[in-house]
């Protein structure tokens, strides 16, 4: 079963490049737009009307320009993307070594009745 209100947006790919479309639609200005043309009541089946889809506006600059910002969005998406792997590596080390310092300090292993715990500030 499929919705009456499912779309499918076709682009000009001489006008438009797809990928900049992508990035686009999930820029703040856009999801503002959505949201503004969100009809139905919370909780229930919402609904946005082709009408406001069609007057939905963005800034569309040359091809060759779009192409270019998403060369460069996607070499700053996979930094951030290194970023994130490393950080969830050390989050895990930290998890890991967390639990051996307590397992440490539970068995004995370690004395820790002198060390005294900072206020929280």
């Amino acid at each position: 079963m499929f919705s009456d209100k499912t779309y499918r947006i076709t682009i000009d790919e001489q006008q438009l490049n797809s990928d900049f479309f992508v990035l686009m639609m999930q820029a703040k200005v856009m999801r503002d737009q959505i949201e503004l043309s969100v009809s139905g009541a919370d909780g229930l089946a919402n609904n946005i009307p082709q009408s406001s889809v069609r007057a939905y506006h963005f800034i569309c600059p040359p091809l060759k320009e779009q192409v270019t910002i998403v060369s460069y969005l996607a070499g700053k998406v996979q930094k951030l993307a290194a970023g994130v792997t490393q950080i969830t590596a050390a989050i895990m080390k930290l998890q890991e070594y967390r639990t051996a310092l307590i397992t440490a300090a539970v068995t004995g292993q370690i004395d820790v009745r002198h060390i005294s715990i900072p206020e929280p500030a």
